[in-house]
C-alpha cells in the first residue's frame, strides 16, 4: 500500500512538471510574435528578410507578402519575381505540396523568375534538377569572422557588383541540371541559374546572403536588388513566399486576438484555466498516514485481550522474552553486530541517530526492571511492547515497506 502511495506521489510530481512545461510553452507561443528564426519579410530580426523588402519598396517596386499559399501565382502578371527563402527548421515552415510545385513550375515556364534561397535539399530544388551539397566548404576558404567569399564565375550584370559574403558551408550540384554557375567558392557553386521555359530559376545556397544581418555585407544587397529589378517585366511585381519562410498565416484565434488587442486577455484566461485544472487535480488537506500505521481501536483492544490472557496465565515474563528476542534479532540483523557491547551502541548512534540510541537504552533498562519484578504490571508490559514496535517501524523498516512490515502481531503479543 505504501509503495502504491509512493508511486502515485511520483506520478503526481511528473504530471505537475509536465503541466509547468506546457504553461511555459504556451506563454512563449502567445508572447512571441513569430516563431524564432523566421526568415520572412515580417521578421526584422537578424534572420528575417524585411530589410530587402524595404529596399525594394524604396526603389518603387511593388512587394507582396504571400502568407496564404501559392495558388495566387496563376493570377500574377508575367514578368513577376517569386522569392522563396526556406525556413530554418523542417517543422517551422510549411511543406511544399505537389500542387504548389506545379504552380511554381507553371509560373516560371510562363516567363517569370524564381529565386530560391535554401540551406538544405528540397523538393523545389530537385524539381529543377539542382542538388544541395552538405558541408562542402571547409575553413581553408573562410576569411575573417568565418565568412566565405563567393567569386563571380560568369560576367553578367548580376555578377559585376563584386563578391558575395556567405557563412553557410553548403554548395550546389549543377553538373547534370544544365544550370550555369554564377558564383562559386573555390570550385563549389553557391549561386546557379537555370532557364526553364520562358523564365529562369536562380538558386542561392546560403540564406545568410538575403538576411537582415548579411544583406549589408560585400555585394549581397547589390546582387539581390539588381537581380530582382532586371528580372521584373513591365507589369510584374515581387512576391516573397513568407508562408514557407516560417511566417504566420495571419489567421486563427491568436492572430485575430493579437490584431484586436485582446491577446493579453486571452492569455490571462488561458492561464486561469490551467491554474484551475491544476488545483482541481490537487489533494485538499494533509495526507493521512497509511491505515496500518494508525492505531485502530480494534487492534488496541485485541492487544489488551491477549495481554490479559498472558497475565492470567502468569506468562508476562515469557511474553517479554519473546518481544525482546524479536527486537534484538532485528537490530542484530540490521547492524551485523552483537546486541551487547559498545560496538552496537556506536553503530546505532552513527546510523540511526542519537534519539534511536536513547530509545534503545530506555527499552533495555525498562526490560531489566520489568523482568526483575515477580509480577510486572500488565499496562507497563504493553507500554514496553508498543515502544519496541514503534522503534522497529521508525528506525529499522525502510519507508517503502512500512505498510508491509507494521504488522499487528508484535503489538498483540
Amino acid at each position: 500500500m505504501a509503495a502504491e502511495r509512493a508511486q502515485g506521489s511520483t506520478g503526481g510530481a511528473g504530471l505537475r512538471l509536465a503541466l509547468g512545461v506546457a504553461v511555459v510553452l504556451v506563454v512563449a507561443f502567445f508572447l512571441v510574435p513569430t516563431l524564432p528564426g523566421d526568415r520572412s519579410t515580417m521578421d526584422r530580426g537578424p534572420g528575417g528578410s524585411a530589410a530587402l523588402a524595404g529596399v525594394l519598396e524604396r526603389m518603387g517596386i511593388e512587394v507582396e507578402s504571400m502568407r496564404v499559399g501559392l495558388r495566387p501565382l496563376a493570377e500574377r502578371p508575367i514578368g513577376s519575381v517569386l522569392v522563396v527563402v526556406l525556413a530554418p527548421g523542417l517543422l517551422q515552415g510549411q511543406a511544399f505540396t505537389p500542387p504548389e510545385i506545379t504552380w511554381v513550375t507553371e509560373f516560371v515556364g510562363a516567363g517569370s523568375t524564381l529565386i530560391v534561397v535554401a540551406d538544405r535539399e528540397h523538393s523545389l530544388l530537385s524539381t529543377f534538377g539542382i542538388g544541395y551539397l552538405w558541408e562542402e566548404l571547409d575553413d581553408d576558404y573562410s576569411e575573417l569572422q568565418h565568412r566565405f567569399r563567393g567569386i563571380a564565375v560568369l560576367p553578367e550584370p548580376h555578377t559585376l557588383y563584386g563578391p558575395l559574403s556567405l557563412v553557410g558551408r553548403g554548395g550546389l550540384a549543377v553538373e547534370e541540371s544544365g544550370a550555369d554557375t554564377l558564383f562559386a567558392v573555390a570550385a563549389t557553386p553557391v549561386v546557379a541559374r537555370k532557364e526553364v521555359g520562358a523564365g529562369s530559376v536562380i538558386v542561392v545556397a546560403d540564406p545568410f546572403t538575403i538576411s537582415n544581418e548579411g544583406l549589408g555585407e560585400a555585394a549581397n544587397l547589390a546582387f539581390y536588388s539588381g537581380l530582382i529589378r532586371d528580372s521584373l517585366g513591365r507589369d510584374g511585381r515581387v512576391m516573397f513566399d513568407d508562408l514557407h519562410a516560417g511566417a504566420e498565416t495571419g489567421r486563427g484565434v491568436v492572430a485575430y486576438a493579437r490584431k484586436a488587442g485582446f491577446l493579453p486577455a486571452l492569455l490571462l484566461t488561458l492561464l486561469l484555466a490551467i491554474f484551475y485544472l491544476w488545483r482541481a487535480g490537487s489533494r485538499l488537506g494533509v495526507v493521512l498516514p497509511a491505515a496500518d500505521r494508525r492505531s485502530s481501536r480494534a487492534s488496541i483492544e485485541m492487544a489488551h485481550a491477549v495481554g490479559s490472557l498472558y497475565d492470567r496465565a502468569g506468562l508476562l515474563h515469557h511474553a517479554l522474552d519473546i518481544l525482546a528476542d524479536r527486537l534484538r534479532g532485528r537490530v542484530e540483523r540490521r547492524a551485523g553486530l552483537d546486541w551487547q557491547g559498545s560496538p552496537m551502541a556506536d553503530w546505532i548512534e552513527k546510523e540511526l541517530g542519537l534519539q534511536a540510541l536513547k530509545e534503545v537504552r530506555w527499552l533495555q533498562g525498562r526490560f531489566i526492571e520489568l523482568r526483575g519484578e515477580p509480577k510486572p504490571p500488565l499496562e507497563e508490559v504493553l507500554r514496553w511492547a508498543r515502544r519496541a514496535q514503534e522503534f522497529q517501524i521508525r528506525w529499522l523498516v525502510p519507508p517503502a515497506l512500512v505498510g508491509e512490515a507494521s504488522e499487528v502481531e508484535d503489538v498483540q503479543v
